[in-house]
């Protein structure tokens, strides 16, 4: 019980104190909220090590996703040049999980908030019947287990989610869009899945070390942390399988740098589908998808198969 008590502190305290720490010199600033979130992240890792991966990997994720909604705060704040109220502040902070400050700056009236909750509430129907199949078939290969799950939740609720906010006057975006409609890995990784993922990446890491290594150093930059940061989500809750995550990203990072977008349309979307589905035991290692794929699936009640 403490343990969650700390963790809601810390999801709490990092929004907050992104506040604060907005208002100092942009380069004072990254280093202040980069070390907060390190530092939350390890606490929290502390305290739940005795506990199994699902809740271990529920409280670093959450506190790492307060983290980074700070960090992307401070650096669109820019040193203090611009600023939320605190009420949208709360809002971009816990209540969505985008990582553009700027929708909340403004309310307006914005179309199409019913009609992504109707679509999204359809998805997490899907994503619950693909479920109890999986269940009932008994599969395991890592495609069936997260298959359900991101239906159900990047597809679903997240839509959701969207359309609530939309209809409350804030223009968000649905944060995942047809992923087999890229042609390129880049395609795919910057305008079709996590959308607020890959907007945080590039304001949070790429920019920062685009102004050292150039955009091509810059951008391989972003999948290697991005890859660190998955370890945190992935591996580390198992204690095991250190280093696939990070390879996944780094191996997409070189492909995004190659002229892929010279190939034929359909040529585009074989290799696209081929280079993020084929290594996924890579960003899910076994002991993951035995340890937190194959419980979370068992969260649907189901009569096993005879």
């Amino acid at each position: 019980m403490m343990a969650w008590v700390v963790v809601a502190g810390l999801v709490l305290g990092q929004v907050v104190a992104s506040r604060f720490v907005a208002e100092l010199r942009l380069g004072a600033g990254r280093v202040l909220v980069w070390g907060m979130v390190m530092g939350a992240v390890f606490c929290v890792d502390r305290m739940m090590a005795g506990d199994d991966a699902v809740v271990r990997m529920t409280g670093i994720c959450l506190v790492l996703l307060a983290g980074m909604k700070a960090v992307v705060y401070v650096e669109w704040s820019g040193g203090g040049r611009k600023r939320l109220t605190w009420v949208r502040h709360g809002m971009f902070g816990w209540w969505w999980f985008g990582m553009n400050p700027e929708v909340f700056r403004e309310r307006r009236v914005v179309a199409g908030g019913g009609r992504w909750m109707a679509e999204g509430l359809a998805m997490m129907v899907a994503g619950i019947v693909l479920g109890m199949l999986v269940r009932w078939a008994g599969w395991t290969s890592v495609w069936a287990l997260f298959l359900p799950m991101s239906v159900g939740f990047h597809f679903g609720a997240l839509r959701v989610l969207a359309g609530m906010w939309r209809c409350a006057g804030f223009g968000v975006k649905p944060l995942f869009r047809n992923p087999f409609g890229a042609v390129t890995p880049g395609d795919f990784w910057a305008r079709r899945w996590n959308l607020g993922y890959s907007h945080m990446m590039a304001v949070a890491v790429g920019r920062p070390l685009g102004e050292w290594l150039g955009r091509r150093g810059g951008m391989l930059g972003v999948f290697v942390i991005s890859g660190l940061l998955h370890e945190l989500a992935i591996t580390v809750p198992v204690g095991a399988g250190y280093g696939w995550p990070t390879l996944y990203f780094a191996l997409h990072g070189v492909l995004v740098l190659l002229p892929l977008n010279c190939l034929p349309e359909l040529a585009g979307r074989l290799v696209t589908a081929v280079a993020v589905i084929s290594p996924l035991p890579m960003l899910f290692p076994e002991p993951f998808q035995e340890q937190v794929l194959v419980p979370l699936l068992e969260i649907i009640p189901i009569h096993q198969k005879p």
